[in-house]
């Protein structure tokens, strides 16, 4: 893994990723099923909560991930999406994601976003452990519950 003051390495990691445009999105995501994908993952991102500089990891338009989701509607595949901001989260709710695989951690989610939801139908899967841990809250409950499992010999 790269870290925050590693710039050429996270942009030779962002680097390798696909280069999907609206153009190319169909043929990306029928290459992806034929190489045995049942589901796209998008990905929204903002760096509100990764560990390296915001702008590092460009955010998709909300023009391609709805080009990638209609691809992938088009070819019988579920479509899912990472997204921690609520900006993030508006973005991939509008192009039709049917769920997201995390719950946003930047707010209180907004009535727009909820009613966003209502709308699309959209599932989440909260995964708020793992968010938390991305934050201060309640470290002193995480510390204790590390302290225990090591003294038990669980985790080193």
């Amino acid at each position: 893994m790269w870290s925050i003051s590693d710039s050429g390495q996270l942009k030779s990691a962002v680097d390798s990723w696909p280069n999907v445009t609206v153009k190319n999105a169909a043929e990306y995501v029928k290459r992806s099923k034929a190489a045995g994908a049942d589901y796209i993952k998008l990905f929204q991102e903002n760096c509100c909560s990764f560990a390296v500089p915001p702008g590092s990891v460009a955010a998709a338009t909300l023009e391609l991930q709805t080009a990638v989701t209609k691809a992938a509607h088009d070819e019988g595949l579920l479509v899912v999406a990472h997204a921690n901001s609520v900006e993030a989260t508006e973005v991939v709710l509008k192009a039709g994601v049917d769920g997201l695989t995390h719950a946003f951690i930047d707010q209180a989610p907004p009535q727009a976003i909820v009613d966003l939801y209502k709308k699309t139908g959209a599932f989440v899967i909260p995964t708020l452990t793992v968010l938390a841990s991305l934050t201060a809250q309640y470290q002193d409950l995480r510390e204790k519950f590390a302290t225990i499992a090591s003294q038990k010999g669980l985790v080193d």
